[in-house]
Parts: C-alpha cells; sequence; structure tokens
C-alpha cells in the first residue's frame, strides 16, 4: 500500500472509499477527491494513501468482576 507504513495490516481494498484525500458526496455516493476531484467509489489512484481512521476496532469485552476478590488485587 503507499502510504504510511505503521507495519499494521489492513483487510481494506486500496479504493477511494478507504483513502484520507476522499470524503463522501452524500447525494450521489461519489467521492470528492484533494487530487483528482469527483470520482467514483472504487477509483483507485497513485497518490492512495489509507485513512486510519476509517477503521473502527471492535468492541472490548467487559469485565466479569464476580469472579475476582480484593485479595486478588493485594501485593502482598
Amino acid at each position: 500500500m503507499a502510504g504510511l507504513d505503521l507495519g499494521i495490516e489492513h483487510d481494506v481494498s486500496e479504493n477511494c472509499a478507504s483513502c484520507r484525500f476522499a470524503k463522501q458526496v452524500v447525494l450521489t455516493g461519489d467521492y470528492m477527491c484533494e487530487k483528482r476531484g469527483l470520482v467514483k467509489p472504487d477509483f483507485v489512484c497513485k497518490k492512495y494513501s489509507y485513512n486510519v481512521f476509517l477503521k473502527h476496532p471492535p468492541r472490548r469485552r467487559g469485565i466479569d468482576t464476580s469472579k475476582y476478590s480484593p485479595d486478588d488485587f493485594s501485593i502482598e
């Protein structure tokens, strides 16, 4: 992938829908690209750069505190 490589594997196809330079046009479903203008969501160019803020991590599971006692957290 082009752009900043943080060593993280992304399960995202390279297209304008996941590019940091593109913003969605709500009425048409197309994208307004800072580099290419109005483009289709599946368009990709050599300026593609993954937008890490589009990724939503899964929610953390809650901790079942009923199976722990205060003794489990003491250092003694």
